[in-house]
């Protein structure tokens, strides 16, 4: 008799863990891969197998840093040997399954993963893009560092690759030829992804404690400000120090790639701190009333979710465009069928989290 099925599936942030660990939920046998520390702890917290190796985001250096040529050369190679390596300590068969758990951008490693592995078993992608269009369009404009980047990438791991855009940021990926090529499909499961992610929270209490309301700091950057070219300076800052003068009790979850010590975080000193390892949505059954965030694809999880309101901020903020704000706010609507609560000030915010009379404030104000 052979062994089970194992999926095997690579993991670049918290949200593709959560789908990892609701195919857990349902019986199928998952190994993670990552490079990701904050993800080695939680599938250590939840008794996960893993399969962790050391990759130093090399993605960034070798389109955004300056560097010499043969440095680049020495790193692809250097990335070459390690998911060789890596491939060895997965020791696939042919009735395993590959995931790469996100979109068909940026992770090089991943890609390299599923052009080797295509040849023993079936390699999928599944897309968990978390803000909307996240998947840009084809990049067309020459980009000299990349370009010369890319024909070393294909020179040295086989790997050919294409430019996106996100932002007007050049990023890597792959398209249809690579898809076809390694037959390289999306991966459908017989449950959507979000449904899965539902079912597997039912009755899931990760840190047997009790929290009232949530707020998700969401990605930080050195000046403790949101990592977004679309918001203005301080203005996340001013807000929640605002928010935490009210009478209500709070608890906090920073994202797991945020600087360990802001002046940012000291609004937050009293406040309960969910571990930074975990996936926030996990924690979401242990919470009383309420999530709170700017704009989180996590709201779209919290919407569904009978017990809570998903509460976003982005009509409290000031942005440098509101075509992206909109276009944002749009999308989230859209996705949670319009449970998600946009209060437009702070009066509105107060009677939500205050005295739930959000409907008769918001009339009473039209």
């Amino acid at each position: 008799m052979g062994r089970c099925i194992v999926y095997f599936i690579y993991c670049g942030a918290h949200r593709p863990v959560l789908f990892a660990n609701a195919l857990k939920s349902i019986g199928e046998k998952i190994t993670i891969i990552t490079h990701d520390r904050e993800i080695v702890k939680f599938c250590e917290y939840k008794n996960i197998n893993c399969i962790n190796f050391e990759f130093d985001d090399l993605y960034f250096r070798l389109l955004h840093k300056k560097g010499k040529f043969f440095k680049i050369i020495k790193e692809i190679k250097l990335l070459k040997k390690t998911l060789d390596d890596l491939l060895k300590k997965m020791n696939c068969n042919n009735s395993d399954k590959y995931i790469c758990a996100g979109n068909r951008t940026k992770a090089i490693d991943a890609f390299y993963l599923a052009k080797e592995l295509s040849s023993i078993c079936q390699v999928y992608y599944k897309d968990l893009s978390s803000k909307p269009n996240e998947f840009k369009r084809p990049r067309l404009k020459p980009f000299f560092r990349g370009d010369i980047t890319r024909f070393l990438i294909k020179r040295i791991m086989g790997l050919d690759l294409m430019f996106y855009e996100l932002n007007s940021k050049p990023l890597f990926g792959v398209g249809r030829d690579f898809s076809e090529k390694y037959n390289f499909k999306e991966y459908n499961p017989s449950l959507s992804v979000e449904n899965l992610l539902l079912q597997s929270l039912e009755n899931r209490k990760i840190l047997n404690k009790k929290y009232k309301n949530l707020i998700i700091l969401g990605d930080l950057a050195s000046k403790g400000e949101y990592t977004t070219d679309h918001l203005k300076a301080n203005t996340t800052k001013n807000l929640f120090r605002k928010i935490l003068e009210l009478p209500v009790d709070f608890s906090f979850k920073k994202h797991p790639d945020a600087p360990p010590s802001l002046p940012f975080y000291s609004y937050f000193e009293s406040y309960e701190e969910i571990p930074t390892f975990i996936p926030v949505e996990e924690v979401f059954p242990e919470v009383e009333k309420s999530i709170i965030a700017v704009y989180s694809i996590s709201l779209l999880t919290a919407s569904k979710l009978k017990h809570l309101k998903a509460i976003s901020l982005l009509e409290m903020v000031e942005w440098e465009s509101d075509l992206w704000k909109n276009e944002m706010k749009s999308w989230l609507k859209s996705e949670s069928h319009n449970k998600i609560l946009f209060p437009k000030n702070f009066w509105e915010l107060q009677n939500l989290l205050i005295d739930d009379k959000y409907e008769k404030v918001t009339k009473e104000n039209v």
